[in-house]
Formats: C-alpha cells, sequence, structure tokens
C-alpha cells in the first residue's frame, strides 16, 4: 500500500507512487484552471445578464409610457 498524501486538506488519497502522485497533481492543476476560468465566465455571463437585464425594465417603462 502506498503513501497516505492530504491533498487540498479535504481528501485523503491513497498515492502508490511518485509517478501516481504527479498525474494526480497534474489533473488537479487541470480542474483548477477550468474552475477558473468557468469563474471567470460566469462572471462575465452574470454581468451580460444584468445588462440585458436593465435594459427589459427600461422596455417596460417605455412601454408603460406609450400606454398611458
Amino acid at each position: 500500500m502506498g503513501d497516505i498524501t492530504i491533498i487540498n486538506c479535504e481528501r485523503i488519497t491513497v498515492v502508490k507512487d511518485d509517478k501516481d502522485y504527479n498525474l494526480l497533481l497534474k489533473k488537479t492543476e487541470t480542474v483548477e484552471k477550468e474552475m477558473s476560468h468557468l469563474k471567470s465566465e460566469t462572471t462575465f455571463l452574470r454581468k451580460k445578464l444584468n445588462e440585458q437585464s436593465d435594459i427589459i425594465l427600461q422596455l417596460i417603462k417605455i412601454v408603460k409610457e406609450l400606454e398611458k
């Protein structure tokens, strides 16, 4: 059985050798990069959604004014 390694203080993973550890580390780095990209994309999409919401609210006001 391999050594016990604590990764991100959340999981305990049994690592058989350095090759397994390096592979796991690379996968972890890849996932962290993807998460960072997704956070950026989510922030961008939230901003766009807010802009669209503002436009919709303005259009509703205009329609209400025109209905008077």
